[in-house]
């Protein structure tokens, strides 16, 4: 028996799919070091929470959280390095607390602990 047109199509995206699951963890890494190169410049007004993340166990992990602070309004940049499994996040304190920063974080998944300076 002959295959279907359908079922080649079918078996052609899945293993699409499939090879971009397994290639996620190497992207997100790479979309995380290219962010790392970029040098960002506090405002006069900005302030800076500077935390732990040790739970984090991938590169995805930390583009995930990333993704989710830099959507807040009050966050001018949110930069997360799954090597050192640190948060950098420069803030407008007009608009945020250091707690919600923190909340907004433990909400990702990932409970934050605050680094003393």
């Amino acid at each position: 028996a002959r295959p279907r047109k359908s079922q080649i199509v079918l078996l052609s995206l899945v293993s699409v799919l499939a090879t971009g699951f397994l290639a996620y963890p190497s992207i997100a890494n790479l979309l995380l070091l290219a962010n790392e190169e970029t040098p960002f410049e506090m405002g006069l007004n900005s302030s800076e929470l500077v935390v732990a993340i040790p739970s984090m166990d991938c590169a995805a992990c930390a583009v995930g959280i990333q993704s989710e602070l830099n959507k807040i309004d009050g966050i001018e940049h949110a930069q997360i390095s799954y090597e050192s499994k640190r948060a950098v996040i420069v803030y407008n304190p007009r608009k945020l607390t250091e707690s919600s920063i923190m909340e907004a974080i433990r909400e990702t998944g990932f409970p934050p602990e605050q680094i003393k300076p």
